[in-house]
C-alpha cells in the first residue's frame, strides 16, 4: 500500500496518531474542494492566456506565468485523479514521479520569474534570456532530480512512499 502524500503529511504530523474516520473524510472533502477549485481556476487562467497571447507585451513573462500554472494544475489534476489508487503500486510510483516534477518545476518556474524580474529590474540594459534557457532550467534540473529520486532501489521506495 502506497500513498504518494505521505512525505507531506509527514512533515506536518505533530503527533504519532492516525485520524479518526470522521476526521480522515472531512480532510479529503477539504482535499477535494480545493483542488477542485484550483483546477477551475487554473484551467480558466490557462485558456485566457492561449486565447491572448498574441495581445501580450512582456511574452517571456506570460510564458513563465504559464508554466507554474501548468505544472500546479498538473499537481492538482494527480492529485484528485490517484487519491484511491494507492494499492496499486506502479500507479502510485509513477504519479509520485509525476507530482515530484511537477511541484518542483512550478517552484523552479517561480524562482526564474524572480531571476527575470531581477533581470528586467536590476540589469535594464542587459541582454535579454530566451525561454529555452528557463526551459533547461526549470525542467533539465528538476527532472534529474526526480530521476535520481526513482532511481534509488526498491526497499528505498517502499520506505519513502509507504504508508507510515
Amino acid at each position: 500500500h502506497c500513498n504518494h502524500l505521505t512525505h507531506f503529511a509527514l512533515l506536518v504530523q505533530l503527533t504519532n496518531s492516525t485520524p479518526d474516520e470522521p476526521t480522515l473524510l472531512s480532510l479529503q472533502l477539504i482535499t477535494y474542494i480545493g483542488c477542485g477549485l484550483s483546477v477551475i481556476s487554473l484551467a480558466i487562467t490557462l485558456i485566457f492566456y492561449i486565447v491572448l497571447w498574441r495581445y501580450f507585451e512582456g511574452k517571456v513573462v506570460i510564458f513563465i506565468h504559464f508554466n507554474v500554472m501548468l505544472n500546479l494544475l498538473i499537481s492538482d489534476i494527480l492529485i484528485i485523479t490517484t487519491f484511491g489508487l494507492s494499492n496499486y503500486f506502479v500507479i502510485c510510483v509513477v504519479s509520485t514521479f509525476v507530482l515530484h516534477i511537477t511541484l518542483l518545476s512550478s517552484f523552479s518556474w517561480m524562482l526564474v520569474e524572480g531571476l527575470h524580474a531581477y533581470i528586467k529590474i536590476v540589469r535594464v540594459f542587459s541582454s535579454e534570456v530566451k525561454p529555452w534557457v528557463y526551459c533547461v532550467f526549470a525542467y533539465g534540473t528538476i527532472t534529474r532530480n526526480a530521476i535520481f529520486t526513482l532511481s534509488q532501489d526498491d526497499n528505498t521506495l517502499k520506505y519513502q512512499y509507504a504508508d507510515l
